[in-house]
């Protein structure tokens, strides 16, 4: 980027000056992995990690069946690292089924990239005698 700077006088007498200002270093996020499609039983816990790269380092946000999980939700638990997010849900049920999706987004060029992956919550067998 450049920028042109001309200061004149009273007398119309002037100069100018060019600035250089070289693009910012940096390059576009990307995700290297996400968690493989996962089932489990109602009740238990899953844990899904996303790892990240690019410069500046993303920021990620998570999202289930397209809508974004709510940080403050007590249901999940959002760890985010410099090149790693981690979404915790507590306590599965049924309604827990659906696609998770990993959105990471970084300054450069104002880019992003997502990934997602799929939970199923079974009920527990029933035993019969």
């Amino acid at each position: 980027m450049s920028v042109y700077v001309c200061l004149v006088n009273y007398n119309y007498i002037g100069i100018c000056f060019a600035f250089h200002f070289p693009s910012l270093p940096g390059t576009r996020p990307a995700i290297h992995f996400i968690t493989p499609n996962v089932t489990r039983v109602e009740g238990k816990r899953v844990r899904l990690v996303c790892k990240v790269g690019g410069q500046p380092p993303p920021k990620v946000a998570w999202f289930k069946d397209k809508r974004l999980i709510n940080r403050n939700a007590t249901k999940y638990a959002q760890v985010h690292l410099k090149k790693r997010s981690e979404l915790i849900i507590f306590n599965t049920s049924t309604t827990d089924t659906g696609e998770y999706e990993c959105r990471a987004k970084n300054r450069y060029n104002n880019s992003s990239v997502f990934n997602s992956t799929h939970v199923k919550i079974t009920l527990p067998s029933k035993c019969t005698r």
